[in-house]
């Protein structure tokens, strides 16, 4: 298939789409999460310019169907949840901010710390090594 996918016409485009929508898999094989394939197909319509591909039916109804029949299967198969970690406990809190002394500058930094994670970090510290 040529690279430059962006100057199809739009009938092309189309039929591309709907079987990339159908085929589109993990480097594992299995399926994205609904949130995912979404991300993925909008992440598309960002890089096309002058194309509207998540909003125009009329000019791309097969893949405007493969996506919706995609979607449809996705969350059939169970992968339209969103699996959350479970909240840190009320009185796991209270120990934690009871151990931190915000008179002593190294422990209030890591009271800071840890409600930025809290309030702001959205998968808490995982990957946070990774980066350094």
């Amino acid at each position: 298939m040529e690279n430059d996918f962006e100057n199809f016409p739009l009938e092309q485009l189309d039929d591309i789409l709907s079987k990339f929508y159908l085929e589109m898999r993990k480097c594992c094989g299995g399926v994205y999460k609904t949130s995912s394939f979404k991300a993925i197909c909008h992440g598309l319509n960002r890089f096309l310019p002058n194309v509207d591909i998540v909003n125009d039916a009329k000019n791309f109804p097969k893949s405007t169907e493969s996506f919706k029949a995609m979607s449809a299967e996705i969350k059939r198969q169970g992968g339209g949840g969103i699996d959350h970690h479970p909240p840190i406990e009320s009185e796991d809190l209270k120990k934690l901010y009871n151990y931190l002394d915000v008179s002593n500058p190294v422990m209030l930094q890591k009271k800071v710390f840890i409600d930025i994670l809290i309030h702001f970090g959205r998968r808490g510290r995982e990957g946070l090594r990774s980066v350094y």
